[in-house]
């Protein structure tokens, strides 16, 4: 059956469900997906959803002769295509409509025939590409120039399309009103559309999949993890066509999403320094944001992305663009307005011609400066880089070194959701006891190391029964609290993270007594047991008392000066409200 048809210089058809008659033979050898090339009449004739049967010559897609020469058989076999049918006679044809397939082409073929009428050859096979995954109408120049500008990437319908429309379908029906089940599924629909619509490429499929998953945990009311949506489309894309492990595409598409979703969204602490004292600086004057930390946010995530992106881009292509770095911060921003743009003009254009051209003038500027990014580009002594493939250990190691930093700052480095304790609750009287504690009285001092280090002969050691004393501590005795407390998200949250995911997190780990650290009770000498609050009033204790001033917290703005602030404790029948107590520095 026809599923696809592009028409260049020559008609190129797409096969897919094909079976495979040997001649002389009356086996019958199913294949998967056949490209047919030829020039034929009745070849220009064909519409998809046709039934059709051909004879022809059967070859591979050929494998690459020299080193980093482009591999057509591991693309076509991403693509399903395992055979490419050369010269094809017509032998037979069946027409089988389908009202669904015939309207979409009609409506795809209507809107590239408006985005023509408003656009000029060029900018008009660009807006094709990034809306309708169209690329006969894309020249050899154009596709030169961006991808010496390494900003290819935005003529193909990636994930990062699919995700803009995702953001726009969804922010619209939720604005109109509609209940939050209603608009889940419109959006649904909407997306799968237009995946329909564009062929479904492997990048779109990866992004409709993981929509689909986002969409289906707000159903359920459960948390949305992004690697663990990534995980899933993975497998079932892997499952649908195995051979998408050899493609440079999908490689690339599933490691930008988890240097961006993973790496970067954890906000690694190798950069962040100069961007957390900035938002500060903000905070202090009244919050207003800063040219200069977004500026630097962006470099960030261009370079993550660049970082996880190299191996593959190097396995794949054995080069690399240098400039992209760069050129990413201007074409990404630019991204979503060229598309919103571009296809405002084509709806309009369809009533009036003027002002089609109006809402598509920002796209049109806006790709004349992709161009003259990649005319720069093409201009530069050193534009891309071509260090060839690199080993498969190489890039082995190269992801496990980043793999463990990743791992290293995760456990370091949780700052998603800061705890705000509003109340603690007294349930037991309050009784004093004394006790008295052996503890060492001095240290090993840094002058000592380095003595020790430089050969002196000064020895490292504590001799404990010399060093030993006894401190006497007045400490609370038989305590019995119930804290309660919230968690807001902070700056540094990912863009999975969300407070149901926390707090699905929280109560299964305090129910089964789950901790990273045993919390304890002022000194590590005294270990806190804890569990939640089944529910009901609480039993304080009739007491009313000042308590004087009191820890609240240490203020970490400044590592080289970290100050303790206090509050005036004061407890009311057995409560100690600390939600809008005053701070002391």
């Amino acid at each position: 059956m026809v599923y696809r048809i592009e028409k260049t210089t020559r008609t190129v058809i797409y096969l897919k469900k094909a079976i495979l008659i040997r001649s002389g033979s009356t086996k019958n050898y199913p294949i998967r997906n056949i490209k047919c090339t030829g020039k034929e009449e009745k070849i220009n004739s064909l519409r998809e959803g046709m039934h059709v049967r051909l004879e022809g010559m059967l070859v591979l897609p050929e494998l690459p002769r020299n080193p980093g020469q482009f591999n057509r058989r591991i693309y076509e076999s991403g693509k399903k295509i395992d055979f490419y049918l050369e010269n094809p006679t017509v032998l037979e044809v069946k027409e089988q409509r389908s009202g669904v397939r015939e309207v979409v082409e009609i409506w795809k073929t209507e809107m590239m025939n408006r985005c023509e009428k408003i656009y000029q050859d060029e900018e008009a096979g660009i807006l094709e590409a990034m809306l309708f995954g169209e690329k006969s109408e894309l020249s050899g120049d154009i596709k030169e120039l961006y991808q010496a500008a390494g900003i290819s990437h935005v003529l193909v319908i990636s994930g990062l399309h699919i995700s803009l429309l995702a953001l726009a379908v969804a922010g619209i029906l939720r604005r109109l009103g509609f209940p939050m089940p209603v608009w889940v599924m419109l959006s649904v629909g909407v997306l799968a559309g237009y995946g329909i619509l564009i062929g479904q490429p492997t990048t779109a499929v990866r992004a409709l999949l993981m929509f689909f998953v986002l969409q289906g945990a707000r159903l359920l009311g459960r948390s949305y993890d992004l690697l663990s949506a990534l995980a899933f489309s993975g497998i079932l894309m892997l499952l649908d066509n195995p051979d998408l492990i050899l493609d440079g595409g999908c490689r690339l598409s599933f490691c930008a999403v988890i240097g961006v979703g993973w790496y970067v969204s954890e906000k690694n602490k190798i950069f962040r320094s100069i961007g957390e004292k900035e938002k500060r600086k903000n905070r202090g004057k009244g919050g207003k944001g800063s040219s200069a930390g977004a500026i630097l946010e962006n470099i960030r995530a261009g370079w993550y992305l660049w970082l996880f992106t190299l191996p593959v881009m190097l396995d794949t292509f054995y080069q690399v663009s240098v400039v992209g770095i760069l050129w990413n911060l201007v074409a990404i921003p630019l991204l979503p307005v060229i598309i919103a743009s571009g296809g405002l003009g084509v709806v309009l254009a369809g009533w009036n011609i003027f002002l089609g051209s109006l809402a598509g003038s920002p796209a049109y500027g806006m790709l004349q400066l992709y161009q003259e990014i990649g005319n720069i580009s093409e201009k530069l002594p050193v534009g891309m880089w071509t260090p060839g493939q690199p080993s498969k250990p190489v890039i082995a190691g190269y992801y496990l070194v980043i793999f463990l930093l990743v791992l290293v700052e995760k456990q370091l480095i949780k700052r998603e959701k800061r705890w705000k304790i509003r109340k603690i609750y007294v349930m037991n009287p309050i009784r004093f006891t004394n006790i008295r504690r052996n503890e060492v009285k001095s240290k090993i001092l840094c002058s000592d190391v380095r003595s020790a280090m430089q050969g002196t002969g000064k020895e490292l050691y504590l001799a404990t029964p010399q060093q030993i004393v006894q401190r006497a501590a007045m400490v609370l005795q038989d305590v019995h609290y119930v804290i309660e407390a919230e968690f807001e998200m902070t700056d540094r949250a990912a863009p999975s993270d969300n407070p149901g995911k926390f707090q699905d997190i929280v109560t299964r780990r305090m129910s089964r007594g789950q901790c990273f650290h045993t919390p304890y009770l002022g000194c590590r000498e005294f270990p806190a047991a804890f569990r939640t609050w089944p529910g009901g009033p609480i039993p304080t204790i009739e007491e009313t008392r000042d308590l004087g001033f009191m820890i609240y917290d240490f203020d970490y703005t400044d590592p080289q000066n970290i100050t303790p602030m206090y509050f005036h404790a004061k407890l009311e029948h057995g409560v100690l409200n600390v939600a809008d107590c005053e701070v002391y520095r």
